[in-house]
This record gives structure tokens, C-alpha cells and sequence, in this order.
């Protein structure tokens, strides 16, 4: 059996949002599964873009961003309603839901989840960096919300939310979103289409 893709993503990245809404269709036409994983880019890159600075202090980089995600969300067909400003943090509550969720409920509630974080996010500018907000979002989907907020606020989750970055860094993974397959690292959203042809043909 082919082995699954590994897909990382950061709810406070709006183009991870864009690769969540395609992924599964992408590994699906390759009966190939995909592992989701959680991780905040403030904890991978230490709090700085993988280049070396933050995006918003280079004069014109925060209006092509814009730009070029509006542009890339039409050709998507995602309607966006431009979140709350991003800020420290903002992704870690729903980041450690999301590992919770994956090892005790299973690997399809734990994507359920995060579409539907990426989605508020998003879609609708949830704050969802409250941790009263993602647990909302836990319940809408099927989860309790008084066991949500224990497993959010428990050091074990939150030591495991640092586990699993630390095995990201060890994947190669630079920045989100990031998607691995069979060991051939593609970062960006602008990769998916490459991802898909990479399985269709068997690399090159």
C-alpha cells in the first residue's frame, strides 16, 4: 500500500487553509491517505519567517499577500472575510485541540476539526486563538467541550503540541503549508499542483 502524504499547516496561514480545502482530492485521485499535523509557525521558525524577517516590516510584501491571496482564493472558490490581525498565539490553542482530538478520536475527527477552525477562521474571523472559541468549534463537531478545555490547558498536550514541531523540524519542514511525500518535501500552496503531478507520473 502507498504510503500517506504528511501535511502540515498553521490555522494563522490563510494558504494553509487553501491546501486543507484541496488535499484530500489531490491524494485521493493517488489512493494515497494523508497525515494531518498541526504545527504553529511561531514555534517552528522562532518567531521569524524562515528568511529572516517578519513579512509585514518590507515595504509592500503585506499588500501583495493580500493581493495574491485574494487572487488565489477566486480561483478556489473560498469566500474570505479578512480575520482579526494575527498575533502571537494565535494558533496554539486549536493546534493542541487538534493532536487531542487526532489520538482520541481518530484521524478523521481531527480533519473535521481543522476545516472547520481554518473555516471560522477564515470565513466568518473567529478569534480562534480564544481557547473558549476553539472549544465552540470542538463542540459544533461532535466534542465535549469540558474535556476540549481540559486537554487545551493539560502540560501533556501542550508537551505534545513541542513533540510534534520538533518532528516537523525533522522532516525538513520550513514554513506551512508543507507537504511531504515519500520524502520529497514541497513547500507553498503553488506546490499542490506540482504534488499532484509528482504522483501521477512517479517523480521526476
Amino acid at each position: 500500500m502507498p504510503e500517506a502524504l504528511f501535511f502540515y499547516f498553521d490555522f494563522n496561514c490563510p494558504y494553509s487553509w487553501v491546501a486543507a480545502e484541496r488535499i484530500m482530492d489531490i491524494a485521493g485521485r493517488h489512493t494515497r491517505d494523508v497525515r494531518w499535523r498541526a504545527i504553529p509557525s511561531e514555534m517552528l521558525c522562532h518567531e521569524s519567517a524562515p528568511w529572516g524577517f517578519p513579512p509585514g516590516r518590507v515595504p509592500g510584501v503585506e499588500q501583495y499577500i493580500q493581493r495574491d491571496l485574494g487572487r488565489l482564493l477566486r480561483m478556489n472558490g473560498l469566500e474570505y472575510a479578512r480575520p482579526v490581525p494575527l498575533s502571537k498565539g494565535a494558533s496554539i490553542a486549536p493546534s493542541c485541540g487538534f493532536h487531542w482530538i487526532r489520538e482520541e478520536k481518530g484521524r478523521e475527527a481531527s480533519r473535521a476539526y481543522a476545516l472547520a477552525v481554518f473555516r471560522a477562521r477564515f470565513q466568518l474571523g473567529s478569534e480562534v486563538a480564544d481557547p473558549d472559541v476553539a472549544a465552540d468549534i470542538a463542540v459544533a463537531c461532535g466534542h465535549g467541550r469540558g474535556e476540549f478545555l481540559d486537554a487545551i490547558s493539560d502540560p501533556v498536550w501542550q508537551g505534545r503540541l513541542t513533540e510534534e514541531v520538533n518532528a516537523a523540524r525533522k522532516d525538513g519542514v520550513i514554513a506551512t503549508p508543507f507537504i511531504n511525500v515519500d520524502g520529497e518535501p514541497f513547500w507553498a500552496v503553488e506546490g499542490l499542483d506540482i504534488v499532484d503531478a509528482w504522483l501521477a507520473r512517479g517523480g521526476w
